[in-house]
């Protein structure tokens, strides 16, 4: 992937590398959550029989899961992406917020 002309000037090339690798595994979790959201665990009635409680433990699994994966995401996108975002102005030495960039190309 080549990075267009104003981004290459604000991010070096390795930093690059490491958001795509960030935001790669968050796009696995969010389609782990949109699955684990759209999944119909009442289907799976005829692999349960007729037994209540192995359905009602498909139910607590598919929240637990959806939970679990839910946190992982809301962690990634509040902790870990914004930490990433100062990290990155100390990585290029840029010591600027972007939207200064824009207001002062304006």
């Amino acid at each position: 992937y080549k990075v267009a002309w104003p981004l290459e000037v604000l991010f070096a090339k390795e930093l690059m590398n490491v958001y795509n690798q960030i935001f790669t595994f968050l796009l696995q979790v969010k389609l782990a959550k949109w699955c684990l959201t759209e999944i119909y665990v009442g289907r799976y009635r005829g692999y349960c029989g007729k037994d209540p409680v192995k359905l009602h433990k498909l139910f607590l699994l598919k929240a637990k899961l959806l939970h679990f994966v839910s946190c992982l995401n809301h962690y990634l996108l509040t902790r870990v992406i914004m930490n990433l975002n100062r990290l990155s102005m100390d990585w290029t030495g840029v010591g600027f917020l972007l939207f200064e960039v824009i207001m002062n190309v304006n």
